[in-house]
């Protein structure tokens, strides 16, 4: 049901995903940025003591906007909160040495999933000949932190899904790194190199989906609820296992 919802109701990116798309093409493809991004800043309005509900200052902003054209909007905040993010990455020595190492950026790939012959795609923030790499905004680097955050969401999934994507189109297996750069001051940058046993947990959670959807096909695409797969139509609660 919420794959069914997704796809027919495509909803507007968020603010943290408008913000990292921007900061990837900030670092990553600066010299496409201008093309793709319209800054806009709110300090040249009108009427200075009063916000965007004044009619003026809304006429303003309006007018300001539809020099965007087709270019998406960001903040000028967002803007200078980039820069001080990329400033402090290229003082950061062992991000820069991956960096420095990266043939490509921004990479597309496709595969076939070769035990459920599924078609897979992605794309590689950085492509070296022995690692993949992915930049993350974040709150907090430290490695205990950003530990927490990869579970909380999913960054295993997606690093063995990039890991085992270049094992089946190169037939050799890589390193997958993540560069977490904090999104206020003072933009501290650590690098972390995901485990065996990170990615490991990591292709057993995306092979499950992969199983899922397999046996959701067969079933003909029910619109359900979770109930889809149990037989039973109901789950027995229990005490979850820390309780126990």
């Amino acid at each position: 049901m919420h794959y069914l919802h997704y796809k027919d109701n495509k909803s507007e990116p968020t603010d943290a995903m408008r913000f990292g798309a921007a900061m990837h093409c900030y670092i990553l493809q600066n010299n496409i940025f201008k093309d793709e991004y319209f800054v806009f800043d709110p300090s040249g309005k009108p009427v200075q003591n009063k916000d965007f509900r004044n009619n003026e200052n809304k006429m303003w902003m309006d007018a300001e906007l539809l020099k965007s054209k087709d270019k998406t909007v960001i903040s000028l905040n967002d803007l200078t909160t980039i820069q001080n993010m990329n400033e402090s990455l290229l003082k950061h020595k062992p991000a820069m040495e991956l960096m420095e190492q990266l043939e490509t950026m921004e990479e597309s790939i496709n595969w076939i999933n070769q035990n459920y012959d599924i078609p897979m795609t992605g794309k590689l923030d950085g492509k070296a000949p022995s690692f993949t790499l992915d930049l993350k905004s974040c709150d907090n680097a430290s490695n205990e932190q950003f530990t927490k955050d990869a579970f909380n969401k999913d960054y295993t999934r997606q690093g063995a899904i990039y890991v085992d994507g270049r094992l089946t189109i190169e037939d050799k297996v890589t390193d997958f790194y993540f560069i977490a750069i904090e999104k206020a001051a003072p933009y501290a940058v650590s690098v972390q190199k995901c485990s065996r046993q990170f990615l490991a947990h990591g292709t057993l959670h995306y092979e499950n989906l992969l199983a899922d959807w397999v046996k959701w096909n067969e079933a003909g695409r029910p619109a359900m609820g979770y109930e889809w797969k149990n037989k039973q139509g109901y789950f027995d609660l229990n005490l979850p296992s820390w309780i126990k």
